[in-house]
Protein backbone atom coordinates (compact mmCIF):
# COMPACT_ATOMS: atom_id res chain seq x y z
CA UNK A 1 0.00 0.00 0.00
CA UNK A 2 3.02 2.42 1.15
CA UNK A 3 5.80 3.52 -0.88
CA UNK A 4 8.92 4.20 0.87
CA UNK A 5 8.08 7.81 2.01
CA UNK A 6 10.65 10.92 1.20
CA UNK A 7 12.76 13.28 3.17
CA UNK A 8 10.38 16.16 1.98
CA UNK A 9 7.71 14.41 4.26
CA UNK A 10 5.14 12.62 1.73
CA UNK A 11 4.60 8.94 0.99
CA UNK A 12 2.71 7.13 -2.14
CA UNK A 13 0.05 5.12 -1.40
CA UNK A 14 -1.64 2.22 -3.81
CA UNK A 15 -5.02 0.69 -3.14
CA UNK A 16 -6.29 -2.36 -4.80
CA UNK A 17 -8.72 -4.88 -4.78
CA UNK A 18 -7.24 -8.10 -3.69
CA UNK A 19 -10.05 -10.13 -5.31
CA UNK A 20 -12.92 -10.39 -7.67
CA UNK A 21 -15.10 -12.32 -10.12
CA UNK A 22 -13.61 -9.88 -12.47
CA UNK A 23 -10.08 -9.54 -11.92
CA UNK A 24 -9.14 -7.23 -14.89
CA UNK A 25 -11.67 -4.83 -13.50
CA UNK A 26 -10.41 -3.97 -9.97
CA UNK A 27 -10.66 -0.49 -8.93
CA UNK A 28 -7.52 1.33 -8.01
CA UNK A 29 -6.77 4.57 -6.27
CA UNK A 30 -3.39 6.01 -6.09
CA UNK A 31 -3.01 9.24 -4.05
CA UNK A 32 -0.16 10.59 -1.96
CA UNK A 33 -0.39 11.34 1.97
CA UNK A 34 1.00 14.10 3.70
CA UNK A 35 3.72 14.35 7.16
CA UNK A 36 0.91 16.03 8.63
CA UNK A 37 -0.35 12.79 10.11
CA UNK A 38 2.19 10.77 11.35
CA UNK A 39 0.93 7.43 9.51
CA UNK A 40 2.74 4.96 10.89
CA UNK A 41 1.94 5.82 14.57
CA UNK A 42 -1.62 6.16 13.89
CA UNK A 43 -1.93 3.04 11.75
CA UNK A 44 -0.04 0.63 13.92
CA UNK A 45 -2.34 2.17 16.81
CA UNK A 46 -5.63 1.77 15.14
CA UNK A 47 -4.54 -1.76 13.38
CA UNK A 48 -3.84 -3.06 17.38
CA UNK A 49 -7.55 -1.58 18.53
CA UNK A 50 -9.20 -3.22 15.65
CA UNK A 51 -7.44 -6.61 15.86
CA UNK A 52 -8.26 -6.59 19.94
CA UNK A 53 -11.31 -5.43 20.16
CA UNK A 54 -12.41 -6.62 16.94
CA UNK A 55 -13.49 -3.16 15.74
CA UNK A 56 -13.25 -1.31 12.11
CA UNK A 57 -9.49 -1.21 10.83
CA UNK A 58 -9.85 3.34 10.62
CA UNK A 59 -7.60 5.80 9.81
CA UNK A 60 -7.20 8.75 8.30
CA UNK A 61 -4.23 10.52 5.49
CA UNK A 62 -3.82 13.97 4.80
CA UNK A 63 -3.27 14.51 0.73
CA UNK A 64 -3.44 18.50 2.01
CA UNK A 65 -4.60 19.89 -1.39
CA UNK A 66 -7.39 17.53 -2.18
CA UNK A 67 -7.87 17.10 1.71
CA UNK A 68 -8.79 14.37 3.79
CA UNK A 69 -9.17 10.27 3.36
CA UNK A 70 -11.32 8.45 5.71
CA UNK A 71 -10.33 4.69 5.78
CA UNK A 72 -12.63 1.80 7.38
CA UNK A 73 -12.05 -1.72 6.73
CA UNK A 74 -13.61 -4.29 8.31
CA UNK A 75 -14.72 -7.73 7.07
CA UNK A 76 -13.47 -8.28 3.74
CA UNK A 77 -14.69 -4.66 2.70
CA UNK A 78 -12.61 -1.14 2.76
CA UNK A 79 -14.27 2.06 2.13
CA UNK A 80 -12.51 5.18 1.59
CA UNK A 81 -14.33 8.52 1.80
CA UNK A 82 -12.80 12.02 0.32
CA UNK A 83 -13.26 14.77 2.54
CA UNK A 84 -15.19 16.04 -0.04
CA UNK A 85 -17.50 13.40 0.01
CA UNK A 86 -18.64 12.93 -3.55
CA UNK A 87 -17.42 9.40 -4.29
CA UNK A 88 -16.92 6.51 -1.26
CA UNK A 89 -14.25 3.99 -2.93
CA UNK A 90 -15.21 0.30 -2.48
CA UNK A 91 -12.36 -2.66 -2.29
CA UNK A 92 -12.36 -6.02 -1.56
CA UNK A 93 -9.57 -6.25 0.68
CA UNK A 94 -9.77 -8.43 3.78
CA UNK A 95 -9.32 -6.47 7.43
CA UNK A 96 -6.44 -8.66 8.53
CA UNK A 97 -4.48 -9.09 5.09
CA UNK A 98 -4.52 -5.10 4.98
CA UNK A 99 -2.72 -4.68 8.02
CA UNK A 100 -0.50 -6.99 7.35
CA UNK A 101 0.66 -5.26 4.09
CA UNK A 102 0.75 -2.03 5.64
CA UNK A 103 2.76 -3.32 8.43
CA UNK A 104 4.86 -4.64 6.01
CA UNK A 105 5.78 -1.72 4.10
CA UNK A 106 6.49 -0.13 7.74
CA UNK A 107 9.10 -2.28 8.46
CA UNK A 108 10.50 -2.36 5.32
CA UNK A 109 11.26 1.30 5.31
CA UNK A 110 11.16 1.91 9.31
CA UNK A 111 14.42 4.37 9.09
CA UNK A 112 12.89 6.74 6.68
CA UNK A 113 9.59 6.20 8.78
CA UNK A 114 11.00 7.15 12.06
CA UNK A 115 12.02 10.61 11.47
CA UNK A 116 8.90 11.28 9.23
CA UNK A 117 5.91 13.26 10.51
CA UNK A 118 5.57 16.34 12.41
CA UNK A 119 5.23 15.28 16.09
CA UNK A 120 8.64 14.29 17.72
CA UNK A 121 8.43 11.16 19.11
CA UNK A 122 11.55 9.83 20.77
CA UNK A 123 12.81 6.53 20.23
CA UNK A 124 10.63 6.54 17.69
CA UNK A 125 11.99 3.40 16.09
CA UNK A 126 11.91 1.69 19.18
CA UNK A 127 8.09 2.49 19.71
CA UNK A 128 7.60 1.92 15.93
CA UNK A 129 8.88 -1.79 16.20
CA UNK A 130 7.54 -2.22 19.46
CA UNK A 131 3.83 -1.79 18.09
CA UNK A 132 4.89 -3.95 14.77
CA UNK A 133 5.75 -6.69 16.97
CA UNK A 134 2.36 -6.17 18.47
CA UNK A 135 0.30 -6.27 15.55
CA UNK A 136 2.05 -9.55 14.10
CA UNK A 137 1.30 -11.43 17.51
CA UNK A 138 -1.97 -10.47 16.96
CA UNK A 139 -2.68 -11.32 13.38
CA UNK A 140 -1.32 -14.71 14.33
CA UNK A 141 -3.61 -14.88 17.28
CA UNK A 142 -6.56 -14.40 14.46
CA UNK A 143 -4.86 -16.24 12.06
CA UNK A 144 -4.68 -19.36 14.74
CA UNK A 145 -8.72 -18.59 15.63
CA UNK A 146 -9.92 -18.47 12.30
CA UNK A 147 -8.08 -21.99 11.39
CA UNK A 148 -9.28 -23.34 14.73
CA UNK A 149 -12.74 -22.10 13.57
CA UNK A 150 -12.37 -23.66 9.80
CA UNK A 151 -11.88 -26.80 11.38
CA UNK A 152 -14.89 -27.05 13.58
CA UNK A 153 -17.12 -26.62 10.47
CA UNK A 154 -18.54 -29.91 9.61
CA UNK A 155 -19.78 -30.95 5.88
Amino acid sequence: MFKKPTIDGWVDFTIKSKRGLNIEKREVLEGEASYTIDIPMEVLTAAIAALKDDIPFSFTIDEEGPGYLYFSCQGNVLHIKPESGDKTYTFNIEKCELIAEIVEDIERDIDEWAYWGLDYVENKKEVLLKKIKIVKELLEKHASVGNNKKSQQTF
